[in-house]
């Protein structure tokens, strides 16, 4: 059994290197998109209990060092104007969905400088209410590490295969926010609602 064990591992392991390698000579460009997002999101497992440890950050590089475990609240999302605070963990399973906003894994994290993608269900406590947003709307993501300010530029309706193109980008820090469209649709749609919003402003927790 332990034999078999060692074989698998062996396999996942080198499955995983091939995958990122051929991933990476394909895009060849950007910091290979910053080490292919931090190495997925440090492989977003989630570890034994024993094993959790809190989000961290280094504050002379910006960059964090310790990432939130798939599934793990690490913040909460504020928008002052439709008066909606969400919950937000970290990846995007149906069960993470239920319980409020969840981080796609693989995009990048509040600090990091690059497309940080976030989705709920349109529900009224959820986002629901996006469409409501203007033009320099604020949206606040307070993290287990920092506060981070952002204000909305744009807000759009967007089809599912437009959205998968914005996930990999890394010009500025910026903030997309989607939902199912239309807003009172009910179960799977094939289109979106994006809003984008930039960084504005930075408070790090010491």
């Amino acid at each position: 059994m332990k034999t078999l064990e060692a074989i698998v591992k062996r396999f996942a392991i080198a499955f995983f290197f091939f995958s990122l390698t051929t991933t990476l000579v394909y895009l060849g460009c950007n910091k290979k998109i910053s080490l292919y997002i931090r190495t997925f999101n440090n492989f977003t497992y989630v570890p034994q209990e024993k094993e959790k440890k809190p989000v961290a950050i280094n504050l002379e590089t910006k960059e964090i060092t310790h990432y939130p475990y798939y599934g793990e609240k690490f913040g909460i999302i504020k928008i002052p104007a439709i008066d909606i605070q969400v919950n937000l963990y970290h990846g995007d399973s149906l069960e993470i969905l239920k319980k409020g906003a969840g981080h796609y894994s693989g995009s990048y994290f509040p600090s990091e400088g690059g497309t940080i993608l976030i989705a709920a269900h349109n529900r009224s406590e959820y986002f629901k209410y996006l469409p409501k947003l203007k033009l320099d709307d604020e949206i606040i993501i307070d993290t287990t590490y920092g506060v981070f300010t952002y204000k909305i530029i744009d807000g759009k309706v967007m089809k599912i295969k437009e959205l998968e193109k914005i996930r990999f980008t890394q010009e500025k820090e910026t903030l997309v926010l989607y939902t199912c469209y239309p807003m009172n649709a009910l179960g799977f749609t094939n289109e979106r609602y994006v809003v984008y919003a930039s960084l504005t402003e930075v408070s790090y927790e010491n």
